[in-house]
């Protein structure tokens, strides 16, 4: 929503579960490169692949978001 695109590339002619599956979501400053870097840290970690790398909860989130503001 802060870049108005999607944290992956879906590239015509390859399958999107594919995608999903075993790419890395892009770093929001390469989609923007004027969002600040306590935010960017922030949404990065929160669209990690790996569960246990994300928020464990939605206070801590929460938290790191007002921190980063």
């Amino acid at each position: 929503m802060l870049t108005g695109k999607y944290p992956l590339d879906f590239r015509r002619g390859k399958d999107p579960l594919r995608i999903l599956l075993e790419e890395e979501p892009i770093p929001i400053q390469e989609r923007k490169p004027d969002i600040p870097a306590a935010l960017a840290r922030v949404v990065d970690r929160a669209v990690r692949k790996k569960a246990k790398e994300r928020y464990q909860t939605a206070e801590e989130f929460k938290q790191a978001l007002l921190e980063a503001l």
